[in-house]
């Protein structure tokens, strides 16, 4: 198991870094919720110096647990929508989010969502 997945699996606010997620391997689809296999699905897609992005499958009513990283990331919605709990925001198509570093963000499904997340590399 990768430590980006543990942080994320132990419930807590957790900070979860840029390295750490670097660990996670490209294209190996990750199960993010063992109470509820497929509820929470992501992917690393694509990696490079400056940045490193996922897609994620969301099912409604399902929350990503509230966390922050040590980097900007950039949330855009595919499919459905997703609320964030902590900026009172919904994010969709049309309202992408940006997250700043440190700001802790908890974000639910509001519908059945695809999406994708990109980290920019801090020391870009």
């Amino acid at each position: 198991m990768y430590k980006a997945i543990e942080k994320y699996q132990g419930n807590a606010k957790a900070l979860i870094t840029y390295e750490e997620l670097k660990a996670v391997p490209l294209h190996e689809t990750q199960d993010m919720d063992k109470s509820d296999p497929g509820a929470i699905i992501f992917t690393k897609i694509n990696e490079s110096p400056i940045s490193q992005s996922f897609r994620v499958e969301m099912k409604a009513d399902n929350f990503w647990n509230n966390h922050y990283h040590d980097c900007i990331e950039t949330i855009v919605v595919y499919q459905g929508h997703l609320y964030n709990h902590t900026r009172e925001q919904i994010i969709d198509r049309y309202h992408p989010a940006v997250i700043k570093k440190y700001e802790s963000h908890l974000v639910e499904a509001t519908t059945d969502c695809i999406f994708y997340v990109e980290f920019i590399n801090p020391e870009s």
